[in-house]
């Protein structure tokens, strides 16, 4: 569900202020990744070139055998993340249809999380997509988390803040909501005790799989990255070696 609004420029620093972009976060700590491979391929490659017995073949030998390191790890990567794509995508389905008994409600993947476009007025529009919240009852409180609808969510949401909620009030929900049974229906979310305790496992279980397909997805960017730039490092050292 997105919501569009006009806001003069004067307003527009308080909103960037208060918008923290977790997709922002995952796009650095790609990058530090492809550093760290970079740094890694030159110096293992770099020690073929400086070897006392270093040869061509050494320096190539050296590069063939990083970049079959670097796609073991994308091809792992890679195979964690389509099973638990899969695993979000049904449960996310158990969740509106058995569980809450309504259409499936999911993001438009093409409209970008947070939008600032400049118009010909001189005015800005501002577009914040907004993912539904959904409140959980775990005793003392309720909580809220979002709920990751498609794969896009899995990096502009703040996937450690909900994973670590989820956790932290796993033990108190299901002592609360499990005690409880069918005597009441809770008002937040419609739900009697038992299938809001369901409704907290199957969430839990979403964002459990969505931390575990970002470590995955870093998986595959460290294999991509030590494969593509040890040939290319290995490559320099050759031209190096044999100008």
């Amino acid at each position: 569900m997105s919501k569009a609004k006009e806001k003069k420029k004067s307003d527009l620093a308080k909103e960037k202020a208060k918008k923290k972009s977790e997709l922002s976060i995952h796009r650095l700590f790609s990058g530090l990744l492809y550093a760290a491979a970079l740094y890694l391929s030159y110096y293992i490659v770099g020690l073929s070139y400086t070897d006392a017995n270093s040869s061509l073949v050494l320096i190539i030998s050296t590069g063939a055998i990083l970049a079959t390191f670097g796609s073991a790890l994308s091809a792992i990567g890679g195979a964690g993340e389509r099973d638990l794509l899969d695993k979000v995508l049904t449960n996310v389905d158990i969740l509106y249809v058995d569980l809450f008994k309504q259409d499936k409600c999911r993001r438009w993947p093409f409209l970008p999380r947070t939008l600032y476009r400049n118009q010909l007025d001189g005015t800005t529009i501002v577009q914040n997509l907004e993912n539904a919240r959904i409140p959980l009852n775990v005793g003392t409180r309720h909580i809220e988390v979002d709920l990751p609808t498609v794969l896009e969510d899995f990096f502009d949401l703040p996937v450690l803040k909900n994973t670590y909620k989820m956790l932290r009030f796993r033990i108190a929900a299901s002592t609360t909501l499990l005690k409880e049974r069918k005597v009441h229906v809770e008002t937040a979310t419609g739900l009697d005790a038992l299938n809001e305790y369901m409704a907290y496992e199957c969430i839990y279980s979403i964002w459990l799989s969505v931390f575990q397909f970002r470590v995955f997805r870093y998986l595959v960017h460290f294999g991509s990255a030590l494969t593509i730039l040890g040939a290319l490092n290995t490559l320099i050292f050759v031209l190096l070696k044999n100008p």
